[in-house]
């Protein structure tokens, strides 16, 4: 019984990282030859290791050491990415990260004061990595 729970968890995640990899090579298709470079190749992948895992599944094969023990947090955590990635483009990028990244630790069991300087320093970092070291607008 354990081996068919994982096949299907196996089928279930093939499936939501095949969907997410056709989302990423048609959305890198749509930009400029190479700014979509990247998304189109990690699509690909996806693609590949979408099928591979499915394929792996079907062969009822139980995966090594892959399991939903925590489905509430998997489930929080995925609400709380597609919320983040929807409010794309709407408002301030640091703040909207910020926001994201201390949310997502407090999720995960980290204290909010740990979590809030966390998560200063990252969407700040990566605000500065983009916008001053490689001059790429975030907003």
């Amino acid at each position: 019984m354990a081996g068919s729970k994982s096949n299907i968890a196996d089928q279930v995640a093939a499936g939501g990282f095949f969907g997410l990899g056709f989302f990423l090579f048609v959305s890198g298709a749509a930009l400029p030859d190479g700014v979509g470079l990247l998304p189109k190749a990690l699509g690909l992948v996806m693609l590949g290791l979408s099928i591979g895992l499915y394929l792996q599944g079907r062969k009822n094969r139980a995966s090594a050491g892959f399991s939903i023990g925590h489905l509430r947090l998997l489930a929080s955590v995925t609400a709380l990415t597609a919320v983040y990635l929807l409010l794309w483009g709407f408002g301030w990028f640091p703040l909207r990260t910020f926001v994201y990244l201390a949310v997502l630790l407090w999720i995960l069991g980290e204290s909010w004061k740990r979590g809030l300087a966390v998560s200063a320093a990252l969407s700040s970092g990566v605000t500065a990595a983009f916008q001053y070291g490689l001059q790429i607008s975030l907003e």
